[in-house]
């Protein structure tokens, strides 16, 4: 699912800047009312600059609520096309991985299925696969086994697989493409006690294996890759000064709380390696 639900706290602040598109409202002042207790203690007075950010509030309640009626209902459409079997998201990505290189399927004269004669694991080389909707069309994100690209001769016998299995008369689109790329800057506290060349170690192995065991075509949640560095012993504390994405082909973004990679899967960018980009400053604790 691309619709990502805001905040209420984005909310409220997106209806406190569009303020300054109306001459009549951005003469107004916040009067420095910062938080819910200045608010509740300025509403006693006759100040209708409170009254007026109370109702901002309100609105962004009711606009937060009302978001999230139509996520939800987003979710129950998604779940129900995917409780159907053939032809589905989750269809679709089984059954591409189920592509056998070298080997021709043909149709079981008994069930009508398209099999292979014999199945071989070790001729299965589509690692990771998605799908999803898109304008006119369902797209099929694969990434191959060990090499992540496949050969031009590979995606065409792919293609042909595909053409053959797929549901008739739906344009399917089988994209599989370079990484998504990170450049990742930032600075580690830890403990006096623990050695730098361990930790640094342990920092970029974690840092690799968190992207590497990303769900493929997930999100990147950069709290909970924050937590995961956080999480290691010795480690006290981890400031990011830059964190962005692109695709492959693509421009740097600043990742500010989510990233879903367009090529399904995310990778450090070898231009900016974590060994020169991220420093470590020894801290005692007492």
């Amino acid at each position: 699912m691309n619709y990502i639900p805001k905040t209420r706290q984005a909310i409220f602040a997106e209806l406190m800047a569009l303020k300054s598109n109306y001459p009549s409202l951005d003469i107004l002042q916040t009067q420095n009312i910062n938080d819910e207790q200045t608010l509740f203690e300025r509403l006693t007075t006759t100040t209708k600059v409170a009254l007026w950010i109370l109702w901002i509030h309100i609105v962004s309640i009711a606009m937060w609520i009302n978001q999230f009626v139509l996520y939800n209902g987003i979710l129950e459409q998604e779940e129900i096309r995917d409780t159907s079997n053939f032809g589905n998201r989750k269809w679709c990505a089984y059954t591409i991985k189920k592509f056998q290189d070298g080997d021709e399927v043909f149709i079981d004269t008994e069930t009508n299925k398209i099999v292979y004669d014999t199945i071989d694991e070790t001729a299965q080389i589509i690692e990771n696969a998605s799908a999803q909707s898109v304008t006119n069309a369902a797209l099929i994100k694969v990434r191959r086994k060990n090499t992540d690209i496949l050969s031009n001769d590979e995606k065409t016998r792919l293609d042909t697989y595909w053409k053959n299995v797929g549901v008739l008369g739906v344009n399917y689109i089988i994209q599989n493409s370079d990484a998504d790329l990170m450049k990742l800057i930032g600075s580690i506290k830890y403990k006096g006690e623990k050695n730098q060349i361990d930790i640094q170690t342990i920092v970029e192995s974690t840092i690799n294996d968190y992207l590497k065991n990303l769900t493929f075509n997930g999100e990147f949640i950069k709290n909970n890759f924050i937590k995961s560095i956080l999480s290691i012993d010795g480690i006290i504390d981890f400031e990011i000064s830059t964190m962005q994405a692109k695709s492959a082909n693509g421009i740097y973004e600043d990742v500010i709380y989510r990233y879903i990679p367009v090529a399904g899967y995310l990778k450090i960018d070898t231009n900016y390696p974590l060994n020169t980009n991220i420093s470590y400053k020894i801290e005692y604790v007492y």
